[in-house]
């Protein structure tokens, strides 16, 4: 009789020990979600954890050649929103973002603006900013926008 609950009282703290361990295991890390449109060489944002990086977004293709700096900043922060939203977060949270523009003299003042309409001069929550010249993919692209945000 001792024996038997000597050997429950061993498998009890067993099963206990392997328990606490089993509970105690960090969570597997969190896959990854894809955001886009089918068929592009890289998805427009990825979910990773609580943060969305978002790939390198310009103005409407169809409308390249016909808008103006400021016309395409418009519709690539249109996108920026949109993809934000489908991520579950928003311009509020933008953590950092990268700005290419064709040409700093020509491009950088109109971008300038109306990015300061769209995160707001009240905002307090603008994130970390970088804008360089760059040469475009395509010859009618005056500005591309990257940021990364966190998920609340």
């Amino acid at each position: 009789m001792n024996s038997d609950r000597a050997t429950g009282f061993v498998a009890g703290c067993i099963f206990t020990l392997g328990l606490s361990v089993i509970l105690r295991a960090p969570p597997p890390p969190p896959k990854a979600r894809y955001l886009g449109l089918p068929n592009i060489r890289a998805a427009s944002a990825v979910v990773h954890g609580h943060t969305v990086y978002l790939s390198g977004q310009v103005g409407e293709i169809s409308l390249l050649e016909s808008s103006d700096t400021a016309e395409q900043t418009r519709q690539t922060l249109q996108k920026i929103e949109k993809l934000l939203a489908d991520a579950g977060t928003s311009k509020d949270h933008i953590l950092d973002t990268q700005i290419w523009v064709r040409d700093m003299k020509e491009d950088f003042a109109a971008m300038n603006e109306v990015w300061y309409d769209w995160v707001g001069p009240e905002s307090k929550r603008k994130g970390v900013r970088a804008c360089v010249e760059s040469n475009m993919a395509r010859p009618g692209i005056r500005v591309e926008i990257k940021v990364t945000a966190y998920i609340p």
